[in-house]
């Protein structure tokens, strides 16, 4: 590893933030949530026997209902 990756591990080891704990009550109820995503995929195809590069993107989306309870006091 250079120099520069050690570097930047350990910035980004020192960056992230633990989740902090609320003291709101829990929520409890029915819930909706929606998601998108794009995924894309590079590969070459010279390895294959032809010439070139390709790439392939694909949207993929997607809806939740549900209800959300607490099972336990704490």
């Amino acid at each position: 590893m250079t120099r520069f990756h050690l570097i930047v591990l350990t910035a980004a080891m020192f960056a992230g933030t633990p989740a902090l704990a609320q003291d709101a009550t829990e929520f409890a109820g029915p819930r909706a949530e929606a998601s998108i995503g794009l995924d894309q995929l590079r590969f070459d195809l010279a390895t294959l026997g032809s010439d070139g590069k390709a790439k392939q993107s694909d949207l993929g989306y997607g809806i939740a209902i549900g209800y959300d309870a607490a099972l336990t006091p704490a």
